[in-house]
């Protein structure tokens, strides 16, 4: 029965992960971001400790996400690539070199791509984590990608079923709703789910979520049953409508908010594993109690037996087909993990997802290229996120919030320009009318456990309106969240870039200066209304 619980390890308390797998044959771990040079000892030396070689996941969505791993951007930039077919192109090779460097770093599976659907320009979790708002697109995108990761050794995991970006709600924090009819939902999400079942996809994460028309309710609160805990969703919808025979994974049990509703997580557990789950995804407080509760569960009859046996059979096969059964284990490789990263393609692969994904929505004035006098002065202005702890950091990048405006900075400044820059609103001047071109840079993205992407109030407060409605030359340009253009109205000219890791923000440097055009085409709708 242990192999279906998951852990959760931190890279800097590496007794705690010892402690872990000494006292449980844990089917795996979860790995966030991490340092090569700390990990690689620490799984060795877990594997040689575990009774039963344990899977290693991680978040690998749109790049391995580890110190030093090479940044290719977030999962929207490549959706923003046209045509389609070179999109499906860069879509394999990035898996495929995220794949070789999670592989090198000791991953054998990696809980991406996402497949949900922006319907909600509001939504917390899907945002440029998605391939956009078109199914047809994202199904392709999907495809490509999960080919490329699993054919370079990395199981690969469609999320988050039924699917998320419908909602405006962060289903880390409560049970969101996929509200759309069942006919509309077979259509959109039923599309991009059943086009990565198609492709071969190791692995299917169930989410916090409740499929409106096709949930049940909870016998307590009488609300719809999110899918975790739901057999009309795992086994009547996906298994048996959908014909999926893979791994069925839970989100986090940290998620969701009906701890409020249980009293522990055995029952928890045991409520995930008779709707259908084979594996339960960071199983915290009170492992043994739910260790327990299941065994219990078991003995009394309440849990199918033979369900648990296969799911146990499904864990076994998955490990032995990312070779762990075997007497030649892969092991992290720290010198192979720096070679991946250093190979002549993968850079060049990754400065082309970046030039080839910025968009330009709108340049209405014409502003660009940018065509100012050497010695002229620049404001950077940074619209950035209120809290940007190490959780919301993405692949690439590292806990220096300023990585943005350094390299912008430092780019334009070998141009010949002066520049200034300013992270809030006490650092804006009053009176812009010394700088002959001011940049609003935004940096949000969605963020775990706060509840949205939008514009904070400080972020508003470092916009001068005035400056703007005077027609002094000013740009905005989003290094992640695509809809920023809806929070500050109608204005003449929009940057999509989709992620502020270094080759997205160097590529938007060298289109600023008229160095590349502007290629990208953003993959959702950005209307005003």
């Amino acid at each position: 029965m242990h192999p279906i619980l998951w852990a959760h390890w931190n890279q800097d308390t590496p007794e705690d992960a010892f402690q872990k797998v000494g006292a449980l044959p844990w089917g795996g771990g979860f790995l966030g971001i991490a340092d090569v040079v700390k990990t690689s000892p620490l799984l060795r030396d877990l594997q040689q400790r575990a009774k039963v070689p344990l899977l290693i996941s991680g978040d690998h969505e749109g790049g391995c996400r580890a110190v030093g791993a090479t940044p290719f951007g977030a999962v929207m930039n490549l959706a923003a690539i046209e045509p389609i077919e070179d999109a499906e192109d860069y879509a394999y090779k990035v898996a495929g070199a995220a794949a070789r460097q999670a592989r090198a770093m000791g991953c054998h599976w990696n809980f991406g791509p996402v497949v949900d659907i922006n319907f909600n320009w509001n939504n917390p979790i899907t945002n440029h984590r998605s391939f956009g708002d078109q199914p047809e697109r994202i199904a392709r995108l999907a495809q490509a990608y999960i080919r490329g990761m699993q054919d370079n050794g990395i199981a690969a995991t469609a999320k988050h079923f039924p699917g998320d970006g419908v909602d405006s709600r962060d289903q880390h924090t409560v049970t969101s709703v996929n509200s759309l009819p069942l006919a509309e939902w077979r259509e959109t999400f039923g599309k991009t789910f059943q086009a990565a079942i198609d492709a071969g996809v190791t692995s299917i994460m169930t989410g916090w979520i409740a499929l409106l028309h096709g949930s049940g309710c909870h016998s307590k609160t009488g609300l719809r049953l999110p899918a975790v805990i739901d057999p009309a969703v795992q086994i009547q919808l996906l298994r048996e409508e959908m014909g999926f025979q893979g791994l069925v994974i839970t989100d986090a049990f940290r998620m969701g908010g009906l701890q409020a509703v249980y009293p522990n997580e055995g029952e928890m557990a045991v409520d995930a594993l008779r709707a259908g789950a084979d594996m339960l995804l960071f199983i915290r407080g009170g492992v043994d109690s739910t260790v327990d509760a299941i065994e219990q569960a078991l003995n009394d009859g309440e849990l199918d037996e033979a369900a648990i046996h296969a799911s146990v059979d499904r864990v076994l096969a998955l490990k032995a087909r990312q070779g762990l059964l075997s007497d030649a284990m892969p092991l992290p490789d720290e010198e192979s993990f720096k070679q991946q990263t250093q190979q002549a393609d993968t850079i060049s692969l990754s400065d082309a997802i970046g030039e080839r994904s910025l968009t330009l929505v709108r340049d209405w004035e014409e502003r660009y290229p940018l065509c100012l006098p050497e010695g002229e002065h620049i404001l950077l202005v940074e619209l950035g996120a209120d809290h940007l702890g190490r959780s919301g950091i993405n692949v690439g990048e590292n806990d220096d919030k300023t990585l943005v405006l350094q390299i912008i900075s430092r780019e334009l400044r070998q141009a010949g320009y002066v520049v200034d820059s300013a992270r809030n609103s006490s650092e804006v001047p009053d009176d812009l009318s010394r700088y002959s071109a001011v940049f609003y840079v935004s940096n949000i993205s969605p963020r775990p456990n706060t509840g949205y992407v939008r514009l904070s109030s400080r972020s508003y407060a470092c916009i001068n309106w005035e400056a703007i409605k005077g027609k002094q030359p000013t740009y905005f340009v989003s290094f992640g969240n695509p809809y920023m253009i809806r929070e500050i109205g109608v204005i003449d000219n929009y940057v999509c870039a989709y992620s502020r890791q270094p080759n997205v923000v160097t590529a938007y440097t060298k289109a600023l200066l008229g160095k590349i055009p502007f290629r990208g085409k953003c993959p959702v709708d950005l209307k005003l209304w």
